[in-house]
């Protein structure tokens, strides 16, 4: 993922289990359309994984409708998850599950990709962006 400066995004630093990182802000923005991808040959076959946006939801989160989650992983149908975010934990540090996935060889694209959309016409913020985790499901 990449996020450029902007009147809609902002880079401040946090504090994450004693460390200083750069984390992105949505500061202001219609249209919010995060997505993403990550090469599955670089994962342990065998494991399950899953895929969850890393945020921190602020007092004043103003994402009135839900955000649609998508995974694709290489090969198989893509997993759709609606949330409502601003029922979620506000100013702490929170996973965001996209879905889960086993790595696989298959034909053609061997990337899974997700992402985070809501376009309604409502001025959105209140979101922190710290990342997105892959992570062995238990």
């Amino acid at each position: 993922m990449e996020f450029r400066p902007s009147s809609v995004l902002e880079i401040i630093s946090e504090d994450i289990g004693g460390r200083v990182v750069d984390v992105t802000e949505l500061v202001k923005v219609c249209w919010l359309q995060i997505d993403g991808k990550y090469e599955v040959k670089k994962l342990t076959k065998g494991v399950h994984y899953e895929v969850m946006f890393v945020v921190k939801l602020l007092d004043d989160l103003n994402i009135k409708k839900p955000v649609t989650f998508r995974l694709t992983p290489p090969g198989e149908c893509t997993q759709v998850r609606r949330k409502k975010l601003m029922e979620m934990p506000k100013n702490q540090v929170i996973g965001i599950t996209v879905g889960d996935f086993q790595p696989r060889e298959v034909f053609g694209s061997s990337e899974i990709k997700f992402s985070m959309v809501q376009v309604d016409d409502c001025w959105k913020h209140g979101l922190v962006i710290m990342g997105v985790l892959l992570v062995p499901k238990l």
